[in-house]
């Protein structure tokens, strides 16, 4: 069993396997209504240094529905981490260890989970860290592809987005480990992958087209982010007004579907335009679903790491 969670890298087939039964195991649970106290008088503590809304709440829900408990840090804005005392990191996970029994972190400063993690005694997880991985959304998004195929062996998996986000990364290590037949990476006009990824896919063949049509016609399953992102290497991000507009050929629109190439959608969600709504009602459309795979996946991590 491995002590922390930092990145895709450090779970092999086996280990996603177990996750991925455990969490099996736990949507019978809910569905019999049964009440779970497998992490009864567990605490989870919650360190949040960027915004989140499904992974900060999924984490949360998951602690409660195991009969656990939780802290939550509450953002640098109203922790001693931005103020007056400016505290260091390093002594806030020392405190916060004295409370709880497993932390979930998120950071703008790419590989800092890591170097906290080495700081505490206790089990992290890597919530998302700066612009280099976002482990658990790629584990909750292999899960959805694996119930919704029936498995993932020699299956085409599509990819659409910011090729430089840190869930597409993790998304790419993890699929190196299963037995896929390939992955077709929907990307803008003239964008190719960049050395990291490229990197990265040691094992499986891949294609790049620049038209959603394709990808739909191809693949057997589309996992689809924004485009444009922001900076994930700062700690916030502010509102802007206007947003570049996006290219047709990147949208998926309900127009786009027809009886041959409704394969299942997915989104990690913040959703914008590259995912519209006036596909919201279609049956393959299922980013919920895919949001209530991600409360399994974090209650099935939970219990892998405390119980």
């Amino acid at each position: 069993m491995i002590n922390n969670l930092l990145s895709m890298k450090n779970v092999n087939l086996t280990d996603i396997n177990t996750i991925f039964e455990k969490a099996d195991y736990y949507e019978k649970a809910l569905k019999n209504g049964k009440v779970i106290k497998d992490l009864e008088g567990k605490i989870l503590a919650t360190l949040f240094y960027q915004p989140s809304t499904r992974t900060r709440m999924s984490f949360t829900s998951a602690m409660y529905r195991l009969g656990g408990q939780v802290i939550d840090m509450g953002g640098p804005k109203v922790a001693r981490t931005d103020d007056y005392f400016d505290e260091s990191m390093s002594d806030t996970i020392k405190y916060i260890e004295q409370y709880s029994d497993i932390m979930v972190m998120r950071h703008f400063q790419n590989y800092t989970v890591e170097k906290a993690s080495k700081i505490t005694h206790i089990p992290m997880i890597n919530a998302g860290d700066g612009t280099n991985e976002h482990p658990t959304q790629a584990l909750l998004d292999l899960y959805t592809m694996t119930k919704e195929l029936n498995g993932l062996e020699d299956k085409v998996i599509g990819i659409g987005g910011d090729i430089n986000c840190r869930v597409i990364r993790s998304i790419v290590i993890g699929l190196e480990k299963f037995d896929i037949k390939k992955i077709i990476f929907l990307l803008p006009n003239g964008e190719e992958l960049n050395s990291d990824i490229l990197n990265l896919l040691k094992n499986t063949d891949y294609s790049i087209v620049h038209n959603v049509e394709r990808v739909l016609k191809q693949a057997d399953i589309l996992d689809i982010i924004p485009f444009e992102l922001p900076d994930f290497n700062s700690a916030y991000s502010e509102k802007v007004d206007e947003k570049p507009s996006l290219e047709n050929n990147l949208i998926v629109s309900k127009e786009k579907f027809n009886d041959k190439n409704r394969i299942p959608i997915l989104s990690p969600g913040p959703r914008e335009a590259e995912l519209s709504s006036d596909t919201d009602d279609m049956d393959n459309v299922i980013f919920t679903k895919q949001a209530y795979n991600g409360l399994l996946i974090r209650m099935s991590l939970l219990y892998y790491f405390l119980h």
